[in-house]
């Protein structure tokens, strides 16, 4: 009876299961409906409401350029143009309003009205011919409006996408809870089959048992063995019930030995359930902490994993930039290239410029001398045209003295002394352009001095600038070559780090299914050391009920 009452109690705790994982399935399917309907209503009022708000703001924009146009070409199809957008936004604010009619849509819708009317003034000033005011109306009032409203359909359409980004962490939470409700719903289920079996596996020997004791103790002992194929305590249970039945019935006086026997083996049995049940429990213990450092590892992985692709995306990122690097630095390269042979033929320009620089020194120094040369002619023209010119005051004198036979003399002295007047003059004028001509001579041929120094410098600078683009170039060279060398390793850190990340992934997948294999195996040790409980208890009943059949047997007379 006692048996029964404590069967009962396990089919109560049972039901209590079941009403639990009832309850669970009902809050999963309230929940699974409430998520279903929270998406619905988001794919059909927020995410169309930022569609049609989007569209109506950037047709409000459009329109205000097409007035603006109208305006400055008087163009008659910019006018066409916003009546069909103020269609289309007629069709939108109906939407809108179907979507949502609080108070600040009907502010906006009221506020588009307001700007449809006043770019309606803007068109009667025009068709007025009233151009300048219709454009003073299209500044002062048009645009503010439109700005007003634009910023208030912004406003409008971040708070509903606020609104929305809200419900979808709601949402979100809701499939986490869920999650939750589904497993522990699998798990009770697990449970709750685990327990029916083990209370069938373990009431059904017992109940074998019972009856034949009840049986031995009513004296029957006339009943066919027990049989069981069962191989552990239970089995070896039924067994030595059986043998006990056998022996009572075949001979009495081995009663009190088959009665020890069985005192010894129950003792036995629950030392060795004892033993079991603690090392299950040490099992589950270890189980368990095997299981929170698999699922600490299962974590770390998938940190891992995250941080393992952050790091491949940056690795492509430098390689990319290198690639850009790498193109930059050849252009470069060409550059300098294309520099070196520009300075190349600059050279050679300035070393032609050098020689016809020095040619003109020597030409101007020629010259400089050839002046002097014209000089000193000069000079002895000039103390010829003086000598002359005193021969001529002579001979007049003489003519003078001679009288009348001197006369046509004196008038030929006369005319040779104006000629060598003349020739004195002309003397000192081209004296003065000689002086004039030798002094920017000079002039020219100490600028051309200066010139063909600043020349020979700027030949030597020229020079080193040809060496230091040689230099360049080389370093150009060897920064192209180093940067190709980096490409083609960020390349392959690239692969390597793509076999890495796969490597981590695959771990941390083996790390989950070794920790859901470990807490299995730690619920089933856990169920084995409430197994050996009962069978401890089970053989502490039997080796009460064989110390009392000693006592009984002590009664008899053998």
């Amino acid at each position: 009876m006692n048996f029964k009452r404590l069967k009962n109690k396990l089919y109560v705790s049972f039901s209590i299961v079941i009403i639990s994982s009832c309850l669970l399935g009902v809050y999963h399917f309230i929940s699974v409906g409430k998520t279903n309907q929270q998406v619905e209503q988001m794919i059909h009022e927020d995410f169309r409401l930022v569609q049609y708000g989007n569209d109506i703001n950037v047709n409000v924009a459009s329109q205000t350029g097409l007035v603006r146009g109208f305006l400055l070409y008087e163009d008659e199809a910019y006018r066409e143009q916003y009546y069909q957008m103020q269609e289309n936004n007629s069709v939108l604010e109906n939407k809108i309003l179907d979507l949502s009619n609080v108070g600040e849509v009907n502010t906006l819708v009221d506020l588009k009205n307001q700007w449809e009317a006043t770019v309606e003034k803007v068109f009667n000033l025009y068709d007025n011919g009233n151009l300048e005011e219709a454009l003073f109306l299209m500044t002062e009032e048009v645009e503010p409006l439109e700005s007003q409203f634009r910023t208030g359909i912004e406003q409008l359409l971040a708070a509903t996408e606020e609104m929305a980004t809200a419900d979808g962490q709601a949402i979100i939470s809701d499939g986490k809870t869920t999650y939750i409700v589904i497993i522990a719903v699998t798990l009770l289920v697990a449970i709750l089959s685990i327990e029916l079996f083990t209370v069938r596996l373990i009431t059904a020997p017992i109940s074998k048992v019972l009856r034949r004791m009840k049986q031995i103790a009513k004296g029957e002992l006339n009943h066919q063995p027990l049989t069981t194929i069962l191989k552990d305590e239970l089995g070896q249970l039924i067994h030595i019930t059986n043998e006990m039945n056998q022996n009572t019935n075949h001979l009495l006086g081995r009663i009190q030995t088959v009665s020890e026997t069985v005192t010894s083996h129950s003792s036995y049995l629950a030392e060795s359930a004892k033993e079991t049940k603690a090392g299950s429990e040490q099992v589950a213990t270890t189980m368990q902490e095997l299981s929170a450092g698999a699922e600490t590892q299962a974590d770390s992985a998938g940190d891992l994993a995250t941080n393992m692709e952050v790091f491949v995306s940056k690795v492509q990122d430098t390689h990319d930039q290198s690639k850009l690097i790498e193109q930059a630095s050849g252009e470069v390269l060409t550059m300098t290239k294309d520099g070196d042979q520009m300075m190349k033929s600059s050279s050679k320009q300035m070393q032609r410029i050098n020689e016809i620089v020095k040619d003109a020194v020597d030409k101007v120094e020629g010259l400089d001398t050839q002046s002097q040369e014209i000089s000193k002619l000069v000079t002895v023209i000039k103390d010829v045209a003086e000598q002359t010119n005193l021969l001529a005051l002579n001979a007049a004198i003489e003519a003078a003295r001679a009288g009348e036979h001197g006369k046509g003399f004196a008038v030929v002295a006369d005319e040779v002394r104006k000629l060598a007047e003349q020739v004195a003059g002309s003397v000192t004028v081209i004296s003065n352009n000689v002086s004039q001509i030798q002094g920017n001579s000079s002039e020219v041929a100490e600028s051309l001095v200066s010139s063909y120094k600043e020349v020979e410098e700027g030949n030597v600078q020229i020079k080193m600038t040809q060496e230091t683009f040689d230099g360049i170039q080389l370093y150009v060279t060897e920064m192209v070559n180093t940067i190709r060398t980096m490409t083609a390793n960020l390349s392959e850190m690239y692969g390597t780090s793509n076999q890495v990340n796969n490597s981590i992934q695959e771990i941390a997948s083996i790390t989950e299914e070794s920790s859901a294999g470990i807490e299995q195996t730690s619920a089933a040790a856990q169920q084995s050391s409430s197994s050996m409980e009962e069978v401890v208890d089970s053989s502490k009943q039997l080796a009460k009920l064989a110390d009392d059949l000693n006592d009984l047997i002590r009664q008899f007379q053998l």
